[in-house]
């Protein structure tokens, strides 16, 4: 425990360092779930099972692993080096390209499941207007009581 003079008082740092800062790696992981991976090929013949036209070469489950890395504001181009790492180290048999990664997030189709119940709350920021409905120019402006 370091002692140094502190407001004229002594400080004890009580913190475990090794934990501390073992837990300041973790917030930087980011899990990587590549289990998908165990049924690639299974997931392709599904997915090109009467398909005309070029067969698909990655699996959805790819692409929405690839969607959640773009929502994160990763570049399609980052997303592409991202899954050639992951083939080059073994753990994807394939990588797609930025352009295939980018048309195929596009066609996926997005669900917004609801919870059960009466009292919902949904908010969306894109407007770029604040969550709080506070403040006189707000209320004015777009009449909320």
């Amino acid at each position: 425990m370091a002692k140094t003079k502190r407001w004229g008082d002594i400080y004890f740092d009580r913190r475990n360092w090794p934990v501390t800062n073992e837990q300041l790696v973790k917030r930087g992981e980011y899990l990587l779930d590549v289990d998908f991976v165990l049924h690639w090929e299974e997931e392709l013949l599904a997915l090109n099972d009467g398909k005309k036209g070029a067969p698909y070469l990655f699996p959805e489950s790819l692409i929405e692993l690839q969607a959640v890395w773009h929502a994160k504001k990763t570049p399609y181009r980052m997303i592409e080096g991202i899954t050639r790492k992951l083939a080059e180290f073994g753990k994807v048999p394939n990588y797609n390209d930025y352009s295939t990664a980018n048309r195929r997030i596009n066609k996926l189709e997005c669900k917004l499941v609801l919870p059960e119940g009466n009292n919902l709350t949904l908010f969306s920021d894109g407007t770029g207007l604040q969550v709080v409905e506070s403040g006189e120019y707000l209320r004015e402006k777009y009449e909320l009581t």
